[in-house]
């Protein structure tokens, strides 16, 4: 072996050791964390100095709001625009309209600025009757800042692996390398997705708004013998012609099966005629005549 190879067989053997202490003390600074998340590219160790900084609380705030109104659906278009004009949005819409106000309901899922929730409020009073208000937050910071500390240690460690990367030359080293990278960045694309989710639920609320009829005119009690009346005579009239109704939709099914069932009438009935006849066509049976015993003759001794 030359002078040039042992010294090249020096290197790789330096740079594999390199690759694998650096490799296991990443893996250790993954699991560990820190609660820093730095600008830039930071020393591994001015990671715990930044740890002992103090970090804003972060909260996810839920809730429910329940309102009614004389139109529900009047009432969920101004939540709409008043959600809108907060800079919030509206991610789900469920309405039901219907003749009987009281029987109409709508059901928003809005994302509303935290700040701008009481002001959201304030604006649906002015819409209808707010009339139970429910909300929950939840505190996150904790986790916020490990993911924070975990995606800066694997950002460090991926510019490391990069370094590496361009500086080796064998095609083993090359293949370990990559694919360490590859598996670091997949990481740290997943921590730094989760943190976006986590943002954007600190930072828009997520409010369901219930909004539900009043009871309006058509569904008041009646309050003189005439209102019952007409109360009376609008539902007898209803009734029969939800009846009239139902059966027009039917009708058709009706009139086949009639159809179906003369049919069946009319078969069975040729089927008992056939019968009938075939049974008056065949000659009767002739009967055997009974057979009657001799008479056995008594012995002599017996008619003395």
């Amino acid at each position: 072996m030359t002078i040039t190879q042992r010294r090249r067989s020096l290197a790789a053997a330096l740079l594999t050791a390199a690759i694998l202490l650096t490799g296991c003390s990443a893996s250790s600074s993954d699991s560990a964390g820190s609660a820093a998340q730095p600008a830039g590219v930071q020393p591994a160790d001015a990671q715990p100095a930044a740890a002992d900084a103090p970090a804003d609380a972060a909260e996810i705030i839920t809730g429910t709001i329940w309102i009614t109104a004389a139109d529900p659906i009047d009432a969920s278009r101004a939540a709409t625009e008043a959600v809108l004009a907060t800079g919030g949005r509206i991610e789900d819409r469920d309405e039901y309209a219907s003749p009987d106000l009281a029987e109409a309901h709508a059901t928003l899922t809005a994302r509303i600025p935290v700040a701008k929730i009481d002001d959201v409020r304030e604006t649906l009073a002015t819409i209808g009757t707010v009339t139970q208000t429910q909300l929950a937050s939840e505190d996150v910071g904790t986790a916020q800042r490990d993911l924070e500390a975990r995606a800066s240690s694997l950002r460090t460690s991926v510019e490391r692996y990069e370094t590496w990367l361009a500086a080796a030359t064998t095609p083993k080293d090359l293949a370990e390398l990559e694919e360490s990278l590859s598996d670091r960045q997949t990481k740290l694309e997943s921590i730094e997705s989760e943190l976006r989710a986590m943002a954007d639920k600190v930072a828009m609320s997520t409010i369901t708004l219930i909004i539900g009829g009043n009871g309006g005119p058509d569904s008041s009690k009646p309050e003189t013998v005439g209102d019952a009346l007409a109360v009376g005579w609008n539902g007898f009239v209803g009734f029969w012609s939800d009846t009239l109704l139902n059966l027009s939709v039917a009708l058709p099914w009706l009139v086949l099966l009639a159809l179906a069932g003369a049919a069946t009438f009319v078969i069975m009935r040729r089927r008992q005629a056939r019968a009938r006849a075939a049974e008056a066509a065949r000659p009767p049976a002739r009967v055997a005549p009974a057979f009657v015993p001799a008479e056995t003759p008594l012995p002599p001794e017996s008619r003395r």
